[in-house]
């Protein structure tokens, strides 16, 4: 596709997520998490473990170009602890170059925004660099029925990352034509926002399995995140529970958080492989504020980084068109 339509449409894109987020401002200072000990850790990474995949999948639509494959696929979820959504049917969309041999692959997860324009295109040019791409629209971003609804936050994000594990065992055992279509050894994840969060999580959680992470605008201290997000979305969410609560301010707010939460990177940094990393970082992000960046950054212990000095969707709607080449070269010199 011409470079100048590509960009113009991304352009849009962003202009189109800044209509869910809003406008961004000043951030404000934010405090670490407390820990939790080694045996804690892996008390929460065992309750974060899928049942084993089937290899059963049903391709509901295929389209083949001179340069790539594209289909919809759709497999099951299986929550061995049947909490919420177990069973559930999780679609995704496949991207594969025309080739005889397996390729590396890389997921790509969207925004809270959810799968627009953005991703597909990014897993198109993917796809034209020889790479396999998955865009798995894994996390629910729904305002709950009934407040304050605690918990809400680390039962949707274990519903995502049990369908994010599963589509890479997905990726292990997909076929075309009756061959495997993705090296199983060279698989990679690449998030943005919300879906750069669920990322910088799986750098963590299936630290063997990928080889390649790219964490865009993704942070770490949810809590702080929680409480201090100028995404209209966010803010609605804690208003409500302020209204429906005890609590009286953003300070309690994030406070009652740190209590409750379970899931957040920074407590499965320590399983992290550092030179497997990349982040895309905006220094003046306040809807993942870049406190809540460099923290995670600081926690991965310093991995390569591209920084920007441009709010949040402008930060993403810059590296997939003027940085592409970047990524692509990360991704390139641990996948290939």
């Amino acid at each position: 596709m011409n470079s100048c339509w590509n960009r113009r449409m991304i352009a849009m894109a962003a202009m189109g997520m800044a209509l869910v987020f809003g406008s961004w401002l000043e951030g404000t200072g934010a405090s670490t998490l407390p820990g939790i000990s080694r045996d804690e850790m892996i008390r929460r990474l065992e309750s974060l473990k899928q049942s084993p995949y089937d290899g059963k999948y049903n391709e509901k639509w295929v389209v083949n170009s001179k340069a790539c494959r594209r289909a919809v696929v759709s497999f099951q979820v299986k929550d061995p602890m049947k909490i919420d959504d177990a069973g559930k049917s999780q679609s995704v969309q496949v991207f594969r170059p025309n080739e005889d041999r397996p390729v590396p692959a890389v997921i790509v997860v969207p925004s809270i925004a959810r799968e627009n324009i953005l991703e597909p295109w990014v897993a198109e040019q993917l796809c034209q660099h020889g790479f396999g791409a998955i865009v798995a629209d894994v996390n629910d971003s729904s305002l709950p029925l009934k407040y304050p609804s605690w918990g809400l936050e680390d039962r949707r994000l274990r519903n995502g990352l049990l369908a994010l594990r599963t589509t890479l065992d997905f990726a292990e055992m997909y076929t075309v034509e009756g061959r495997s279509a993705f090296d199983p050894k060279k698989l990679g994840i690449v998030g943005f926002s919300l879906g750069g969060i669920s990322t910088a999580l799986m750098a963590g959680i299936e630290s063997d399995r990928l080889q390649a992470v790219v964490i865009t605008v993704g942070g770490g201290n949810l809590p702080h995140v929680l409480a201090t997000s100028t995404v209209p979305h966010i803010s609605l969410l804690k208003n409500l529970r302020l209204l429906n609560s005890e609590l009286s301010d953003d300070r309690q707010y994030e406070e009652k958080l740190k209590r409750i939460l379970k899931y957040d990177p920074l407590y499965f940094s320590p399983l992290v492989q550092t030179d497997r990393v990349m982040m895309v970082i905006s220094e003046t992000d306040t809807m993942v504020p870049y406190m809540a960046q460099d923290e995670l950054w600081k926690s991965f212990r310093q991995p390569t980084s591209i920084r920007f000095e441009a709010g949040h969707i402008l930060t993403i709607a810059d590296v997939v068109t003027r940085k592409l080449d970047e990524i692509l070269g990360f991704l390139k010199s641990r996948l290939r």
